[in-house]
């Protein structure tokens, strides 16, 4: 059921897709759906229509396509920014690590392992918005 061209699918309104996600949805099935609509009609033997319908079909499917594409990217995008931010936070806290010439190792990628014996203050376990 549609509304204003816009799916009533709740599956396509989960908080995991983004709009480009249901706009990509939409058409690939209304490229589907011409498409299926161009074998009908050849079935019928409505050529000229069906060829029309199958023309329709295709350029529903050029712009799936460009959609995935676009989509594509801006995964790629985010999650090279989030890497990019994680590998600057892990650089920031070797250093300050290191500082206080404390031990450690990185037994997983992006995991550290720090030793500490015993109880003792670091520079940077203090802060402005101490109150002692």
């Amino acid at each position: 059921m549609t509304k204003k061209g816009l799916s009533l699918n709740p599956m396509l309104y989960h908080p995991g897709f983004s709009e480009a996600s249901t706009k990509n949805l939409n058409i690939q099935s209304e490229n589907w759906k011409l498409l299926w609509m161009a074998a009908v009609a050849y079935s019928k033997g409505e050529r000229a229509h069906a060829s029309y319908l199958s023309e329709k079909g295709k350029f529903y499917g050029k712009l799936a396509r460009e959609a995935d594409e676009k989509a594509s990217r801006e995964i790629f995008e985010a999650s090279f920014s989030e890497s990019l931010l994680d590998a600057v936070h892990m650089v920031l806290v070797i250093g300050l690590v290191q500082k206080e010439g404390i031990e450690w190792s990185e037994d997983n990628p992006g995991t550290l392992v720090l030793r500490i014996d015993g109880l003792k203050e670091y520079s940077f376990m203090t802060s402005d918005s101490d109150s002692e």
